[in-house]
C-alpha cells in the first residue's frame, strides 16, 4: 500500500518562522512594558485627581495625616513657585509586581518619595508647575536619574495664582521593563539585521544537506545517497548520511541476494525437471513399454519429485529462519556444558556409531555463558557435524571446540576428512551447492546456508578453514 504524503512544510518556511519568533518576543516584551506604563500610570493619575478634593474637604484630619494615608507628597506653592507648605515624606509605592522586581534585580527597598524627587529638577522649573501657574492644571512624568523609581505628579492652580502640587511614586518593579524598552527596541533592529544571516546559515548547513539527501533517496540506485563532504560530517546530519548509505547497501544486498537464490532455484530445479521431462517424453515416444521400464521411469519421476520437495521445504525453512530467530527468546548459556552435551548425543547416536567425538573447551570459553537461541545454536552446530560424517575419513574423529579470542567466542567443528578445495570454499555456503561423496545419502545443499544464516542472526560469522586431504575446520566466531 502507497503511503498517503503529508503536505509540504518546507524548512525554510520553518526558519523563517524562527525568525520571526527572534523579532517578534522583544516586541512583545516592549509592548508589554507599554501597556502595564500606561495601565499604571492610568491608575495613579486617577488617584491624584482625587487628592486636591480630599485635602479641601478636610475639616477634623490634618493634611499630613491625610497626604500620609494616600502615600503622597502634598505642596503650597506661591505664584512665583516657592514653596509655602508641604506635608512630610512617604515612603515609595510599590506593586506586588514591582516587589518581585526589586528581589530580582537587587534593590533595596525604604527608599523615600523626597530620595527620589531630589534627582529631579526644581519644581518651578517642571513643565506641569509652569502650567499650573498660568492656569492650567497639568500632570507630570519623571524618570529619577538613576531610574530607581517614576514620579508621577499633579499641579492644581489655586484661587490665590499659586499651586496645589501633589507627587506619588513607585520603586522599579515593572519600571525596570519600561527602562529597557530602548535596549529592547534595539535588539529588535539587530534581530532584523541578524534574522536573514541567520536563515541563510542554517539554509546552508542544514536544509540544503537535507535537500541533497532527499533528492538522492529518489535517484537511488542511479546515484550514491551521499557525497563524501556529508560521510565527514560529525554531526546528526552526517549520523543521517552514513545510516541511510547502510541502508542504501543493505538493500543492495538483498536485492543481489533476491537474484541469487532465483538463480540457485533454477539451477536446483533444472535437474529434476529435466528428469521428469526426459521421463514423460520417454513414456510419449515409446512404441513398447515393458513393466521394468515403466517402473524405472516411475522411479525417477519420484525421486526427483522428492528431491524438488525436500529442496522446497528446505529453503522455506530457510527464508523463514532469519525472521523467526529474531521473535525467538534467547538465554545465557555456558558454552562447557553446551558442547560437551551435544558430543554425547551423538556418542549415543546410532548413526554415529564408529565415530569417535572429542571436546575441547578451554577454561575460559568454558565459563562463558553467550545469550543465543539454544536449539538454533545447537542446529547450527549439528548441522556442521552431520556434514562432517557425510565425507570419507580413515581418521573417523570429530572435535567439537570453544575457545576465546580477542574477546570474541569461537565455536568450531574439526573433522578430518578429505578437506575442501580452495575454489570451493568460496561456494560452499551458497544455496543447493553441495559436495557431498559418492555413495553419501542425498542432500539439498542448504546445511551450511542454514548455518550461516543462524549465525548470522547471532551477530556471529562462520568461516572454514581447509587444505586439500587434510581435514576442514568450520569456526563461528560470535563477539561478546
Amino acid at each position: 500500500m502507497a503511503l498517503r504524503r503529508p503536505p509540504a512544510r518546507s524548512l525554510y518556511l520553518r526558519l523563517l518562522q524562527l525568525a520571526l519568533v527572534l523579532v517578534l518576543l522583544p516586541s512583545l516584551l516592549v509592548a508589554i512594558a507599554w501597556a502595564y506604563e500606561n495601565i499604571a500610570t492610568r491608575t495613579q493619575r486617577d488617584h491624584l485627581s482625587g487628592i486636591p478634593m480630599l485635602i479641601d474637604a478636610l475639616d477634623n484630619v490634618s493634611p499630613d495625616d491625610a497626604a500620609a494615608h494616600a502615600g503622597v507628597v502634598v505642596a503650597w506653592l506661591d505664584v512665583r513657585g516657592n514653596v509655602t507648605r508641604r506635608t512630610g515624606s512617604v515612603p515609595l509605592a510599590h506593586s506586588a509586581i514591582g516587589g518581585v522586581g526589586e528581589k530580582i534585580v537587587g534593590e533595596p527597598g525604604g527608599q523615600t518619595l523626597d530620595h527620589a524627587d531630589a534627582q529631579l529638577p526644581p519644581w518651578p522649573a517642571r513643565d506641569e508647575v509652569r502650567a499650573a501657574l498660568g492656569g492650567t492644571r497639568a500632570f507630570g512624568q519623571h524618570l529619577t536619574a538613576d531610574g530607581s523609581a517614576m514620579l508621577l505628579t499633579l499641579a492644581q492652580p489655586r484661587p490665590d495664582g499659586g499651586v496645589l502640587y501633589v507627587l506619588t511614586g513607585s520603586h522599579r518593579g515593572i519600571r525596570r521593563l519600561v527602562l529597557v524598552r530602548r535596549q529592547l527596541l534595539e535588539l529588535i533592529v539587530y534581530e532584523m539585521v541578524l534574522a536573514l544571516p541567520i536563515v541563510l546559515l542554517f539554509a546552508v548547513r542544514l536544509v540544503r544537506p537535507l535537500e541533497r539527501l532527499s533528492a538522492a533517496a529518489r535517484r537511488y540506485p542511479a546515484a550514491p545517497i551521499a557525497d563524501p563532504a556529508l560521510y565527514a560530517r560529525r554531526d546528526e546530519i552526517g549520523a543521517l548520511a552514513r545510516t541511510l548509505t547502510e541502508m542504501a547497501e543493505d538493500l543492495d544486498g538483498r536485492r543481489r541476494a533476491a537474484a541469487e537464490l532465483g538463480g540457485d532455484i533454477a539451477h536446483e530445479f533444472k535437474n529434476p525437471l529435466a528428469t521428469i521431462a526426459a521421463s514423460a517424453e520417454l513414456l510419449e515416444t515409446s512404441p513398447a513399454l515393458t513393466r521394468e521400464r515403466v517402473e524405472l521411469v516411475a522411479r525417477s519421476i519420484n525421486e526427483s519429485v522428492d528431491r524438488l520437495r525436500r529442496s522446497i521445504d528446505d529453503l522455506m525453512g530457510l527464508l523463514r529462519l532469519d525472521h523467526a530467530i529474531a521473535a525467538e527468546a534467547r538465554e545465557a548459556t555456558e558454552m562447557g556444558p553446551f558442547v560437551e552435551a551435544l558430543a554425547d548425543e551423538y556418542r549415543r547416536d546410532p548413526r554415529a556409531t564408529g565415530w569417535t567425538f572429542a571436546v575441547e573447551v578451554t577454561p575460559e570459553a568454558a565459563r562463558t555463558a553467550p545469550v543465543i537461541n539454544r536449539d538454533r545454536w545447537r542446529e547450527m552446530l549439528r548441522n556442521l557435524i552431520d556434514n562432517a560424517l557425510v565425507q570419507p575419513a580413515t581418521d573417523r574423529r570429530i572435535v567439537l571446540g570453544a575457545s576465546m579470542e580477542k574477546g570474541a567466542l569461537v565455536t568450531s567443528v574439526r573433522d578430518a576428512g578429505p578437506g575442501i578445495s580452495p575454489e570451493n570454499q568460496s561456494n560452499i555456503f551458497r544455496r543447493f551447492f553441495t559436495q557431498r561423496p559418492q555413495g553419501a545419502p542425498p542432500g539439498t545443499g542448504l546445511g551450511l546456508s542454514i548455518v550461516e544464516s543462524v549465525a548470522r542472526a547471532h551477530g556471529a560469522k562462520v568461516a572454514v578453514e581447509s587444505q586439500p586431504g587434510q581435514g576442514a575446520t568450520f569456526r563461528v566466531t560470535l563477539p561478546l
